[in-house]
């Protein structure tokens, strides 16, 4: 891994105040380290890391973290050079994402909510090559989320 990169991302972790947003258990503090781990963590830190963002990030795909809209560029950075269990990981936080910001299903169109989905719909096409995924269960995540913007739009 090189050094420049470690260095750029932890950089860019810092960047952002994690202290005034929240998760769905509370402090956004523990996501820059849950990312971190995710990415570069040994095979069970990177797993914990996953669980971790997935819980706090979209509970249960029915709450919305203000951490998400932070965390987002990250985790779509992240997604091609993960492990592939991470992936699918990293796919199903994304349709969560996508889930937890949708105007048909109640949340607000303004705010984090409306910012997170509009980054998501951006980036689709950095997702669209996931359709292929080795796992059925990255494929229905990627199916999922597309048809939410289809037949929702932004």
């Amino acid at each position: 891994m090189d050094a420049s990169y470690l260095r750029d991302v932890e950089a860019r972790l810092g960047e952002v105040d994690w202290s005034v947003l929240d998760t769905a258990y509370g402090s956004a503090e523990p996501v820059p380290k849950w990312l971190w781990d995710l990415r570069f963590g040994s095979p069970p830190v990177a797993d914990e890391g996953g669980h971790m963002l997935w819980c706090s990030l979209c509970h249960q795909k029915g709450q919305l973290a203000s951490a998400a809209e932070f965390a987002l560029p990250f985790l779509l950075e992240f997604l091609p050079d993960v492990r592939p269990d991470l992936q699918v990981e990293i796919l199903d936080i994304l349709d969560g994402l996508v889930a937890c910001s949708s105007p048909t299903n109640g949340y607000p169109s303004s705010g984090h909510h409306a910012r997170t989905r509009s980054r998501l719909q951006a980036e689709l096409l950095r997702i669209a090559p996931f359709a292929q995924h080795e796992s059925d269960d990255a494929k229905a995540f990627v199916k999922a989320i597309f048809a939410e913007f289809v037949t929702t739009g932004p």
